[in-house]
């Protein structure tokens, strides 16, 4: 993270009610960071499918680029977004606090949508185009082989008492799951 490298980072204004989001972009490894996109409602996770075409997923927004982050539009799209993850330019999983898994492959112009009956839905990690895991806040899991075609539920949560806010992974046999 340094030098010409890009990075943007979401999350919302607590200062009013109802939260407003907050997103900040940068182009020189983070030495310096402007402000962008403001008005829109709650911000929660952002991911980039490559360095150019990039998602932003809102609590009632979800915004695209095709420039790096640089400019963001508003797309129609599933609400109650709590997390997202690109696997490539067209193809991105989001997650709801609503118990929705969403998936897109063609470049957020459609969704299909996988009801769990788990929420809310908190975060969602990929350790390779095929392999994902989906967890909701009380470390239900949820796993895909196929890139998220299919879901299947783990038999085994997490964790009793934690509530679980981001998932990531070093390749298929290594993750990492964040709690409170």
């Amino acid at each position: 993270f340094a030098g010409t490298c890009r990075a943007t980072a979401v999350g919302r204004d607590t200062s009013s009610f109802p939260f407003q989001g907050v997103m900040f972009h940068t182009t020189n490894g983070g030495t310096t960071w402007s402000q962008q996109i403001s008005n829109v409602s709650s911000l929660n996770s952002v991911c980039f499918g490559d360095s150019n075409i990039g998602m932003v997923a809102g609590t009632f927004n979800l915004l695209w680029t095709t420039d790096g982050g640089q400019t963001w539009k508003i797309k129609e799209g599933p609400y109650a977004i709590g997390a997202c993850h690109c696997i490539n330019a067209r193809t991105a999983i989001a997650v709801s606090g609503l118990g929705h898994i969403y998936r897109t492959t063609d470049s957020w112009a459609s969704w299909s949508d996988f009801y769990t009956g788990q929420d809310p839905l908190v975060a969602v990690g990929f350790a390779d185009s095929s392999h994902g895991i989906v967890v909701n806040q009380v470390g239900q899991v949820f796993r895909t082989t196929d890139g998220g075609i299919s879901w299947t539920t783990l038999s085994q949560t997490l964790s009793a008492g934690d509530y679980f806010t981001n998932i990531t992974f070093a390749d298929a046999n290594n993750g990492l799951e964040v709690a409170e």
